[in-house]
């Protein structure tokens, strides 16, 4: 950037830029900028005959659909119904982001899973929290009881949530995450007979369309 022959006035302007940006280095060395994390899931239902609900408290934030098969976190095309298309209630999923300082302050705060557990009465799986809302609320007594369960962090998990994502599938052959960026995509499993398995449809056992929902993680940072 600088000449090696430098007049004086430009040896004078060299010697400011530096000491300015050994100023900016010394700022910056002593300054994190933490990224927002989730800490704190929940699950809002309203009947069909009541019209769509799409309040929420503060400062919590509604899970949002990405519009296609591949877009990235940027790209989004409405609200996540988890219920959609099913002719039950409205079902929303909304969450709360928090700056965490330090990395060992993350356990037991911010979440790093997602499950869906089903069956009447179902319970948490070990180490996880169970949302008691069924996701297929007013779709039949014939239907799959289905509800939503998150996991806090503990010193083994080596990434955590930071959005949550939903995406609306019309053949559950469809399985293609959003490409990775800063930080990896992962889709909410089944959790079934103890441990996760496939991804999750958080409208079977309904007539509605396929519902899945996908979370986004970044390491812990340090």
């Amino acid at each position: 950037m600088w000449s090696i022959n430098l007049t004086p006035k430009q040896r004078s302007l060299k010697s400011l830029f530096d000491i300015g940006l050994e100023k900016c280095r010394k700022t910056l060395n002593g300054l994190i900028i933490y990224t927002p994390v989730v800490t704190d899931i929940n699950i809002m239902g309203k009947p069909f005959n009541q019209g769509s609900y799409n309040r929420i408290p503060e400062p919590y934030t509604h899970a949002v659909l990405n519009s296609g098969n591949r877009d990235s976190r940027g790209s989004v095309s409405g609200l996540v119904d988890l219920s959609q298309g099913a002719g039950g209630d409205w079902v929303h999923i909304f969450y709360k982001t928090s700056q965490i300082g330090k990395k060992e302050n993350y356990n037991g705060k911010a979440i790093s899973d997602i499950v869906i557990v089903e069956g009447q009465g179902a319970k948490a799986p070990n180490g996880y929290t169970l949302i008691p809302y069924d996701l297929n609320a007013g779709c039949g007594s014939d239907t799959k009881y289905l509800y939503l369960a998150y996991k806090r962090a503990t010193e083994s998990d080596e990434s955590v949530i930071d959005f949550i994502r939903g995406m609306i599938m019309h053949s559950s052959n469809m399985s293609n995450l959003p490409a990775n960026d800063d930080g990896t995509w992962e889709w909410v499993k089944k959790w079934s007979n103890g441990n996760k398995g496939g991804i999750a449809d958080t409208n079977e056992g309904a007539k509605g369309e396929y519902v899945r929902l996908m979370f986004h993680k970044i390491l812990r940072q340090q």
